[in-house]
């Protein structure tokens, strides 16, 4: 069932959208392991598709600069995808997190002449978070 399974992948490219859905339905019945010996000898380039979390923990985007860590104050390190593009010459090297929901609140109150009397007052009131 496998090799008629293989074999109609390759007959259908470029095909009918029918096939190209009688090819996903039969790609799908199998999982990665019982596809991963019968597509190591096939003689094309080809790989699986990663969820976000496998792409992240890929040695091989790792090692590519596709993969970067994220800076910032979580405590737990975050790992993201990085642009396919650059607009110089060199490649980030960390990318940098978006802040937490209310993490600048205060300093921004400050610099608009909010006392943290005033800014406290308005936490309590739920105003600010």
């Amino acid at each position: 069932m496998i090799a008629s399974a293989t074999t109609t992948v390759l007959a259908t490219r470029g095909r009918s959208p029918a096939r190209s859905y009688l090819t996903g339905c039969a790609i799908i019945e199998r999982d990665r392991a019982e596809w991963l010996p019968r597509l190591d000898g096939f003689n094309a380039p080809w790989t699986f598709a990663q969820d976000p979390y496998e792409a992240a923990a890929d040695p091989a985007l790792r090692e590519s600069g596709s993969i970067l860590p994220v800076s910032g104050g979580r405590a737990h390190v975050h790992h993201l995808v990085a642009l396919p593009f650059r607009f110089d010459e060199s490649a980030p090297k960390t990318l940098v997190r978006a802040p937490d929901l209310g993490e600048h609140s205060d300093e921004i109150l400050r610099e608009l002449g909010y006392d943290q009397h005033d800014v406290s007052d308005l936490r309590t009131r739920g105003a600010v978070s």
